[in-house]
């Protein structure tokens, strides 16, 4: 798969498991929902924690194609990590998440991704405060 298609294929999966919408904590945890079945098939688990590490996030932001995209797929991996009850690969996935925000801003495009910079800053700080 070239670059271009799997990003577009990150963006349509964002869109399908609804990351934003209002209603998405719940069907995230409604095993029935075709959201949570989508968000199983991320592989949190299968995914080695070094993976994960913050070297390898800064390793990825130097040589991306398109830092929203990884921010995507960082998007779907955590709430799979979520659902494994993984809970150190979460918490890695949001400080990756954070610390890819804040750099996305000049290249952003929220007609295609499903969620803005600030969006991923305000569920970090959410996760945090909680």
């Amino acid at each position: 798969m070239e670059g271009g298609e799997f990003y577009s294929h990150i963006g349509n999966q964002l869109r399908r498991v609804a990351i934003g919408e209002p209603w998405f904590h719940r069907s995230l945890f409604d095993a029935a929902s075709l959201q949570h079945s989508l968000l199983l098939t991320q592989q949190c688990r299968e995914t080695p924690l070094e993976v994960y590490a913050p070297e390898a996030y800064l390793a990825m932001m130097l040589v991306t194609g398109c830092a929203p995209g990884d921010i995507g797929l960082t998007i779907l991996m955590l709430h799979n990590c979520i659902l494994e009850e993984d809970v150190p690969k979460a918490w890695m996935l949001y400080d990756a998440a954070f610390s890819m925000a804040t750099m996305i801003a000049d290249c952003h495009d929220s007609d295609f991704w499903p969620f803005t910079p600030h969006d991923v800053a305000v569920q970090y700080a959410r996760a945090v405060w909680e």
